[in-house]
Formats: structure tokens, sequence, C-alpha cells
């Protein structure tokens, strides 16, 4: 007839899979945290170039003297009005009334939100990333190791018919 395996194997495959788990599943938890850590330096390393390159930009237009730019300057810094330039007659505005602006806030790009930090998916990560069930399951998987390796005991009988 068919015979069965042995159910230690049952014991060895769950005992290996949750020892292997132990040890995968932290280590992909550390990588995701890792890749976000990097995404996250990436990101500000690109919203610190955008930030040189659109300095660069505004130090060339004032050094070749764009007119655009020197006369926001004028206006902005300076509180004058360009030549050939007057007030809106009963507005009721005056130079003095303009806002402070300060172009170096112009010039920042806007700083993006970054996402939040990777979490466990599952309850079988977050037990395997925890220092306090992580011992414990090791302890569980070579326990299960153990007894799956564990000689196959014989029914009892065959122990009645063998000669002692």
């Amino acid at each position: 007839m068919f015979n069965l395996p042995s159910p230690s194997w049952l014991f060895l495959i769950a005992g290996f899979a949750l020892l292997a788990a132990t040890v995968i599943l932290p280590a992909q938890a550390d990588l995701r945290e890792v890749l976000w850590h990097r995404d996250r330096a990436l990101a500000s390393e690109a919203i610190q170039h955008e930030r040189f390159s659109r300095h660069h930009r505004y130090l060339a237009a004032v050094q070749s003297r764009d007119p655009t730019v020197v006369r926001s300057l004028v206006l902005t810094q300076l509180r004058e009005l360009p030549e050939g330039r007057s007030p809106l007659v009963g507005s009721g505005f005056t130079i003095d009334q303009l806002p402070d602006a300060n172009v170096l806030d112009d010039l920042n790009p806007p700083q993006a939100d970054p996402p939040p930090p990777p979490q466990a998916r599952s309850l079988l990560e977050s037990l395997t990333t925890s220092r306090e069930h992580r011992p414990w399951l090791i302890v569980v998987s070579m326990l299960l190791l153990l007894t799956g390796l564990l000689p196959p005991s014989q029914p009892l009988s065959q122990t009645r018919d063998r000669p002692v």
C-alpha cells in the first residue's frame, strides 16, 4: 500500500520557514528603510541643485543687466520708481507701501514633503523585527527543527512483536 511520509517533515518545513522569515524579513525591512533614506537624500539633492541653478541664472541676469531684473531690483530693493514711470494718480498707492521683497525667497524651489518612513507590512514582519519577539521566534523555530529531526517513533504493535 501507499506509505505516508513521516510527519516530522511538517515540523522541519515549519521550522525552516519560520527561521527563514526571522532572518529575511528584518533584512528586507532594513533595506526598505535605507532606500527611503536614499530617496530623501536624492530629493534633497535635487532641490539643492534646482536652488543653485536658479541662483546662478539670477546672478547671470544681474551681471548682464537684464532690464526686467534691474527694474525689479530698483523698485523692490531701493524703493525707487524707474525712470519715466510714476505711480497711478488717485490710487492712494505710494512707493513706501510696497511689501518688502526678498528676492531669495522667490529663487528657492518649493520644498516637497517627504513620504512617511516605511512601516511593517504584516504581523509576521512586525514580530520578526521586534526586539522583544524575535528571540522567541528563533527559539520556536529551533524547537520545530529539533522535533522534526527526532527519530520516528514506532507503533506499539511493532515493538511487541520484536524479540527482546
